[in-house]
């Protein structure tokens, strides 16, 4: 939970007369209502997605963003990795990307000099 979340959540908490945060209208646990969270949807503005859109960009952003698919695993809650892996849609040129820059930093590390091609030619770094 984000630092913000959290004292939204404490703010909330301290001017309720329940134990819960989020209450029905009797007072008792609110349950999970898909019905609820695509009204709240509706007031942010956003249109065309589903929850599943954003739960499916949460995830792809975490992954973006350098988090593992096991850790984001725990954070969903997922049994089965390979529930997470549906969700990890993980762009070649960003993979790509990561990997080159990790051998130039293991190369510029090792102090040996590192070929890249420029324009079609090979060039070597001092």
């Amino acid at each position: 939970m984000t630092s913000r979340v959290r004292k939204i959540l404490e703010d909330r908490y301290s001017q309720l007369h329940s134990r819960y945060v989020f209450t029905n209208k009797l007072g008792g646990p609110r349950g999970y209502a898909s019905q609820s969270i695509r009204k709240a949807m509706k007031r942010a503005g956003l249109t065309g997605c589903t929850i599943h859109t954003i739960r499916h960009t949460h995830t792809t952003r975490l992954i973006q963003n350098e988090m593992s698919v096991y850790e984001v695993k725990e954070i969903l809650g997922y049994s089965d990795i390979k529930t997470t892996m549906r969700y990890a849609h993980l762009e070649q040129k960003v993979v790509s990307s990561q990997a080159r820059n990790l051998i130039d930093k293991m190369n510029r590390d090792s102090g040996k000099p590192t070929l890249r091609i420029v324009g079609g030619r090979k060039k070597q770094d001092d």
